[in-house]
């Protein structure tokens, strides 16, 4: 799946978007860069291997770090539902 400045901007409160590859990818998945007006951000698409159950942990844990005061902790940017991640051909992207 590619990801584009118009799926961001549908899925997330951006706008303005520019999309740039990650100067150095992992293993865990699929990451990029996300420019947009309201700031800089990196999305990820999680692996193939993971589940919705998986994502959903992987995911709660930036609410509950940040909820408990972590100050080193990202905040995971909403998207305009409100949620952690969207659904998108059976990949997740958060």
């Amino acid at each position: 799946m590619e990801i584009t400045a118009k799926f961001v901007e549908r899925h997330w409160p951006l706008s303005r978007v520019v999309i740039s590859a990650m100067p150095k990818q992992g293993r865990a998945g699929i990451v990029g860069v996300v420019s947009a007006g309201e700031g800089k951000y990196v999305y990820k698409i999680a692996g193939p291997w993971k589940d919705r159950t998986g994502v959903e942990n992987d995911t709660a844990v930036f609410d509950l770090l940040n909820e408990r005061g972590f100050g080193h902790i990202t905040t995971l940017l909403k998207t305009c539902e409100g949620k952690n991640f969207v659904e998108e051909d059976d990949l997740f992207i958060y």
